[in-house]
């Protein structure tokens, strides 16, 4: 009777997660993914770029991307675009009615994760419906 011995090659998989002000989305290695936000005229965006492993939880110790995520837009009268200066968030400001693009690009291990939101900026139709009492200490 002959015994082999088996190696097991354990690949970790890095998942990354384009997360828009709550909502998260996850990247697909070499895939561009595409998502829409509308926004109203004065609303802004908060945008980061998390790591995940093959659950789905936080990495313990993030990977550090090849270079620092690339965050580029098509309209920048629409409104503007901020990134942190590691690249792994970015804020945006509705300067206009219009549309824009925005995406971002990172690099980790090797493979190309790609997302690119399309944004809506329309004007509010907006009608009151409640009014509030706002306490504030001075």
């Amino acid at each position: 009777m002959s015994w082999r011995h088996h190696r097991h090659h354990h690949h970790h998989r890095i998942m990354v997660v384009f997360t828009i002000n709550e909502t998260s989305i996850l990247l697909t290695p070499n895939q561009g993914t595409v998502l829409m936000e509308n926004l109203n005229l004065g609303q802004n965006l908060s945008l980061a770029i998390a790591f995940l492993d093959a659950a789905g939880n936080p990495m313990v110790t993030a990977p550090t991307p090849d270079a620092a995520p690339s965050w580029t837009q098509t309209t920048p009268a629409t409104e503007s675009l901020t990134p942190d200066s590691g690249g792994m968030t970015a804020q945006t400001k509705s300067l206009a009615v219009g549309s824009d693009s925005i995406t971002v690009s990172v690099v980790v291990g090797g493979a190309t994760f790609t997302a690119t939101l399309a944004v809506n900026v329309a004007t509010p139709a907006q009608v009151l419906t409640t009014v509030q009492i706002v306490p504030t200490v001075v």
